[in-house]
């Protein structure tokens, strides 16, 4: 689904998927994340305070053996730059 490249942008397609939870492969969630972490360093739009933002409403449920959601977004909050790899 398109979304701007802005802040609300980004936190909007991060509420996506976090609202996507368990519905696709966590491996391809995982890689939709980090291309969006990489997108918003493109434009300068700082992802960590939304990472957490998110990652605060999101399940903490490990539905396939991966991470829960919001395992899989805190943990891209460690990285630096932001994102998964």
């Amino acid at each position: 689904m398109p979304y701007e490249r802005t802040t609300r942008g980004f936190r909007q397609r991060l509420l996506e998927i976090s609202l996507d939870d368990g519905n696709q492969d966590p491996r391809d969630m995982m890689v939709d994340l980090h291309e969006l972490c990489a997108e918003a360093r493109g434009t300068g739009v700082g992802m960590r305070s939304l990472l957490l933002d998110v990652a605060g409403l999101s399940s903490d449920v490990d539905t396939c053996g991966m991470g829960s959601t919001r395992h899989i977004l805190l943990r891209a909050t460690e990285m630096d730059p932001v994102g998964l790899w």
